[in-house]
């Protein structure tokens, strides 16, 4: 490999960047007072459950799934920046040289999902979405087929963001 040049920001230089765009880390949804009411009465059957079958793990369990999405629905996601360079993807502070990725693809179902996904060679490292969000979907393609394959076998979004919006998670 190269030896990289150090830029003024103490940043190895990527090359020249492509695009960048900013999103927000994960989609925070709106919750209504029926949401909590719901999540409050199935985590009480399941307490119920769990102290009849003299579960008390499961139900210390129950109890701390329910305690962490309440704390996690009153925090703001943290912004990210996705830039596209040269040698790679960067979000946030991780840097994905072209080398690693084995493809990407881009999801585009308006109102829902609007999402670049991008899925890495090493089978230990978590492939990952990217919102795209006002950014052109077609300029993305564009810039990306220069550098990887797109994978047309699945044009459509992850089941478990699927569940996740429907859930409201």
């Amino acid at each position: 490999m190269p030896e990289q040049q150090i830029n003024e920001n103490n940043e190895p230089d990527r090359g020249r960047k492509l695009l960048e765009w900013k999103f927000t880390e994960y989609i925070k949804y709106e919750r209504t007072k029926w949401w909590y009411i719901i999540l409050t009465a199935i985590e009480i059957l399941i307490i119920i459950y769990c102290f009849t079958a003299h579960n008390f793990l499961f139900a210390l369990i129950a109890i701390l799934v329910g305690v962490i999405l309440i704390v996690h629905s009153q925090q703001q996601p943290p912004e990210l920046d996705c830039h596209i360079f040269e040698d790679g993807i960067k979000v946030g502070n991780k840097f994905y040289e072209w080398d690693n990725i084995k493809s990407f693809r881009i999801v585009y179902e308006l109102p829902h999902a609007k999402f670049l996904y991008v899925d890495l060679k090493n089978i230990l490292a978590r492939d990952f979405a990217i919102p795209l969000n006002d950014q052109n979907p077609l300029q993305v393609r564009e810039v990306l087929k220069k550098y990887l394959t797109e994978d047309l076998t699945r044009p459509y979004e992850n089941i478990n963001e699927r569940i996740n919006r429907w859930l409201k998670l």
